[in-house]
């Protein structure tokens, strides 16, 4: 590494000192050409935990960031498939986010908004509960913690002495407050079931077994939610304004659907393949707009890159059609709002391109570097065979249907329903504003989906048997922060067992990787910092770190404390 001369120090130490440029602007190092300022250090401080890091060990990481980045363009890395392929999905994603930013420049939330969203959400029942827990290993542990508790010993002593949690053990079990709706998992659900003063029987969870203690219960407040609600509220805004943008779009360039090659595609298909339509069909115009045209060979092709289980099945009139809506936003709405709001060749696109690519560069390199000599397919396979137990899938259940806006329509539906009428065409007989009232989807019968759908409509299904009809309920689900407040209709189309995941399900491969990264991170953390010392070394020519100038600068301590 080289240092600069004595007297170009002495000159920026005299231009610093004659206040004729602020110490943002001293350059403390170069890398290959590339300047760090003061400002740089200034900004990553801020990113750090308050006395988290001296001046030269933020400077370091900073030169390694610019190193790290370095080797990746001379590997070629800047045309590597794996980076190209995910810069263009992340090119999408934000050119959909700055034009959902475009268009919410105007959108604000008033007061009377937010006050009407708290209380007819009924966020203003909303409590927070501050609990202390014990956790131990054995049921046997657990009842005798609790029979001392009984006779009168300090929970908070016993707690520092024998909860495995160690975090909250140094702090008599205390676990703070907890905000309903944002815990989940059997601890919450034990401690949101529990009175002020009360101590649960011991109880078992993945990590043990707990005995509780609830100290406090209180509302929440508006106060702590304000931020949120009004997140939501505008969220919600601009989600019906962007839809409302590609369907006036959608009318203003006539987009067409041919209904000829569209009973073609229905009646040439079985289920989710097998397609028996030639290259002379195929090059049929499927869908018309603005005097052009996308065939359907076009669509076909699109369809196809969706793993089997998320095809629309094609002999499925309404999900063909569910299918094409979400294909022509893609593949013709999307494009066009993006021309004419001239997204593409924004600034501020190309300015997360360039910073992205280099981060997804980055990325590559530690990964070829660290993960792919650790994290190999053996060790993938044979994490898997060890903890199987994890991937075991519960019931999934299939089903569709209506929703309705209040009981009497519900009632209505379902005689409708019962006497054989179709739900599709039911739901088309009792329409609700705002909100899709058919469907057929499929989920599993856990925590999960009672945390998405709602708990009724899962424990229902649940209990019923294919072909049986729930209903009317009230569900409990949500949409851009809007509580449903009508009735649902359900039929139990499948039901499937649950049983073992398949190493190739994605979401399974996915998950033993993280695993297996958490369980190996002090053998990829020293790879890494192998390559780090390998990159200083390799271009340590072209690594210039400016002593006076860094000496120039305040501490970066303070700077971090402010953030804090």
């Amino acid at each position: 590494m080289r240092r600069l001369s004595l007297v170009c120090l002495v000159l920026i130490c005299l231009v610093w000192l004659a206040g004729c440029g602020s110490t943002d602007d001293l350059v403390v190092a170069e890398v290959a050409g590339k300047r760090i300022t003061g400002r740089d250090l200034k900004t990553a401080a801020t990113k750090l935990r308050p006395y988290e890091g001296t001046k030269t060990k933020v400077l370091w990481t900073l030169i390694d960031k610019e190193l790290l980045l370095l080797e990746a363009y001379n590997r070629g890395l800047d045309t590597s498939k794996a980076v190209l392929t995910q810069l263009k999905r992340a090119k999408r994603s934000q050119m959909i986010r700055l034009l959902k930013a475009k268009l919410a420049r105007r959108i604000q939330v008033s007061e009377a908004e937010i006050q009407q969203y708290y209380r007819k959400s009924g966020l203003d029942k909303k409590q927070e509960v501050r609990a202390r827990h014990i956790l131990v290993r054995t049921r046997q542990e657990a009842e005798e913690i609790l029979k001392q508790l009984k006779q009168g010993a300090d929970f908070a002593k016993l707690a520092r002495e024998k909860s495995l949690d160690r975090a909250s053990a140094e702090k008599g079990g205390d676990l703070g407050y907890w905000e309903e709706g944002t815990v989940w998992g059997p601890t919450a659900k034990k401690v949101f079931s529990m009175k002020a003063g009360e101590i649960s029987e011991p109880f078992k969870s993945r990590w043990g077994f707990h005995i509780i203690e609830v100290l406090d219960r209180r509302p929440v407040g508006l106060e702590k939610q304000r931020k949120a609600i009004s997140n939501r509220i505008k969220h919600a805004k601009v989600e019906r304004k962007f839809q409302n943008y590609l369907n006036n779009l959608r009318d203003e360039i006539k987009v067409r659907i041919d209904e000829q090659t569209l009973a073609l595609l229905l009646h040439g298909t079985s289920g989710r393949g097998n397609l028996s339509i030639g290259d002379e069909q195929r090059a049929r115009m499927l869908i018309r707009y603005d005097g052009k045209g996308i065939t359907l060979g076009e669509y076909i092709e699109w369809v196809s890159k969706f793993v089997p289980r998320r095809r629309p099945d094609l002999t499925d009139s309404l999900q063909v059609v569910a299918s094409l809506d979400w294909f022509v936003r893609s593949s013709v709405l999307l494009p066009e709002a993006f021309r004419r709001e001239k997204i593409e060749n924004s600034n501020e696109l190309q300015s997360y391109l360039k910073k992205r690519k280099q981060k997804l560069m980055v990325t590559e390199l530690q990964r070829m570097e660290t993960e792919a000599k650790v994290i190999t397919a053996e060790a993938i396979r044979e994490y898997y065979e060890n903890y199987r137990d994890l991937y075991v899938k519960p019931p999934r259940i299939s089903v569709e249907g209506v929703l309705t806006k209040d009981l009497k329509d519900a009632r209505q539906a379902l005689q409708q329903i019962k006497a054989g009428v179709d739900m599709a065409e039911v739901a088309r007989r009792f329409p609700v504003p705002g909100w899709k009232n058919y469907n057929k989807f499929s989920f599993y019968a856990n925590e999960r989906s009672k945390q998405i759908l709602g708990t009724p409509i899962v424990e229902l299904t649940a209990q019923a048997n294919v072909g049986d009809i729930i209903g009317p309920y009230k569900p409990d689900f949500e949409k851009g922060g809007q509580k449903f407040s009508g009735y649902a209709i359900d039929r139990i189309l499948a039901k499937e067992p649950g049983g073992q995941r398949s190493l190739d399900e994605p979401r399974v491969r996915e998950d033993v990787i993280r695993r297996l990264k958490a369980e190996k991170k002090e053998q990829l953390n020293k790879l890494f910092d192998e390559l780090i010392a390998q990159l200083r070394a390799k271009y340590s020519q072209q690594t210039v770190v400016y002593e006076g100038a860094l000496k120039a600068l305040p501490e970066l301590t303070e700077v971090a404390k402010k953030r804090a």
